[in-house]
C-alpha cells in the first residue's frame, strides 16, 4: 500500500498533544502501513518524534492517502485563530486574513491539487465552535468541499458530528469516534495504587485555586496530591520522553487524577485511572482551550458525574466555598465509582470502536 501522510497538530511542547501523535505513530504501526508524521508549522522534533514539514499541497505529492489526524485541524475556527497568527509571527504572512488563507490551501483545498487517486481522511477532528468562520460563503462552500472530497470523516464528538451534519447536509462522509489519543495505550487498570492522586491545572483554574482545591481534596480523601508537570516546555529536550513516561506511570498508579486539562483525562484513562475534571462558565465556544470539550468526552464514556463545576468564568478567581463543595464532590465520586474499572466499560467501547473505524478504512 502507497505511503501515509499523517498530518499533525502545532506542538508547543505539550504532552496533550504528544500524546495524539505517538497514537498516530502506534496506531499505523500496528497495522504495518507505511506512513509519515507532518506538521505544517513549527517543530520538526518532538522527544521521540520526528516530522516532515509540509508547507504547500504539492509537499503531500507522492503520497497515497493524507490523513488529518486529530485535534481542530479542519476547523475554520483554529485556522483564523491559532494557525493564522504563527502564520504571521512565524512565517512571514502580511497579516491574519493571508494566514487563514495559507491554513485553508493546505487544510480545505489540498485536495484540490493533488491526484484524484490521492485518499484524503480527518480522523478524530474537533469541529466546535466553526459557525460563525462558517457566516462567509467562501469558506462554507470549501468546507463542503472538503466533506464530499474526503473519503471518510471521523469526528471525535457529538458537537462536532451535529455541526458537519448541519454543514453538508449528508451524513454519509460523517460519521462519530472519539479522540485518537485513546488509541496510545491498552492499559488495564493497574493493581497497584499508591495513597495519592495526580493532578495538573492550567485551563481552567489559576495557581491559587488549583493549590486551595488540591489542599482541599487532601483533606476530605486524606490522599497525597502529586502535581504532574504537563505543559513539559521546560524541560531538557534530551528527557521530554523519558519525563512524560514518568508522568504516565504517576497517573497509573494514582488513586484517580484531578485536572481541568482535557488531554490530561483522555490520558488518565489511557492508564485505567478515574479522571476527575474541573469545568467552569463559559460564554460560548470561542477557542480550542474551551470547556465545553471537556465536558463532551467525560458525557461519551458516560462519566458526567465526574465533572466538578466551579462557579465563575475560566482562569477567574473561585471562592473558598466553591473550592471546598468540588473537594467534597471529588470525595463522593471517588468512594461511588471506586478502583474496581467499572467506570471504564465506556471509555474501552469508544477506544474499540475508533479503532475498528480507522482500520476499515485501510481493510
Amino acid at each position: 500500500m502507497s505511503r501515509i501522510a499523517v498530518v499533525c497538530a502545532y506542538n508547543p511542547r505539550n504532552s496533550g498533544m504528544y500524546s495524539v501523535d505517538l497514537a498516530a505513530r502506534r496506531f499505523f504501526s500496528a497495522l504495518g502501513l507505511e506512513h509519515e508524521l507532518c506538521v505544517t508549522q513549527g517543530r520538526t522534533r518532538v522527544a521521540a518524534l520526528r516530522y516532515r514539514l509540509v508547507r504547500s499541497a504539492e509537499d503531500l505529492r507522492g503520497f497515497g492517502s493524507v490523513v488529518y489526524w486529530g485535534d481542530f485541524l479542519n476547523n475554520p475556527m483554529w485556522g483564523a485563530g491559532d494557525y493564522a497568527q504563527r502564520e504571521v509571527s512565524r512565517y512571514r504572512a502580511n497579516d491574519p486574513l493571508e494566514g487563514f488563507e495559507n491554513w485553508r490551501a493546505l487544510y480545505l483545498r489540498a485536495a484540490s491539487s493533488l491526484p484524484n487517486s490521492t485518499r484524503i481522511f480527518s480522523f478524530g477532528g474537533c469541529f466546535m465552535g466553526m459557525d460563525s468562520a462558517l457566516e462567509g460563503a467562501s469558506v462554507r462552500g470549501a468546507m463542503r468541499e472538503f466533506v464530499q472530497r474526503a473519503s471518510a470523516v471521523v469526528v471525535r464528538d457529538p458537537l462536532s458530528f451535529e455541526a458537519l451534519s448541519r454543514l453538508d447536509g449528508s451524513q454519509s462522509k460523517v460519521s462519530l469516534g472519539f479522540d485518537c489519543a485513546s488509541l496510545m495505550a491498552e492499559r488495564s487498570p493497574s493493581s497497584f495504587r499508591g495513597r495519592y492522586f495526580a493532578h495538573s491545572f492550567n485551563r481552567s483554574l489559576g495557581d491559587e485555586a488549583s493549590r486551595a482545591l488540591v489542599a482541599a481534596v487532601e483533606r476530605e480523601t486524606g490522599l497525597s496530591g502529586i502535581a504532574v508537570d504537563w505543559l513539559f516546555a521546560r524541560w531538557p529536550k534530551r528527557v521530554l520522553h523519558a519525563r512524560f513516561a514518568l508522568n504516565l506511570s504517576l497517573m497509573r498508579h494514582a488513586r484517580f487524577c484531578l485536572t481541568d486539562t482535557y488531554h490530561f483525562a483522555i490520558n488518565s484513562m489511557t492508564q485505567g485511572t478515574l479522571p476527575l475534571c474541573v469545568v467552569r462558565d463559559e460564554p460560548a465556544v470561542s477557542s480550542t482551550l474551551n470547556e465545553v470539550k471537556k465536558m463532551a468526552l467525560l458525557s461519551m464514556v458516560g462519566l458526567d458525574a465526574a465533572l466538578l463545576r466551579v462557579p465563575g468564568e475560566t482562569m477567574q478567581p473561585a471562592s473558598a466555598s466553591d473550592l471546598t463543595a468540588a473537594a467534597q464532590d471529588t470525595a463522593r465520586i471517588v468512594a461511588r465509582l471506586g478502583l474496581n474499572g467499572g467506570w471504564r466499560t465506556g471509555f474501552d467501547q469508544r477506544q474499540a470502536d475508533l479503532r475498528a473505524q480507522l482500520r476499515r478504512c485501510f481493510a
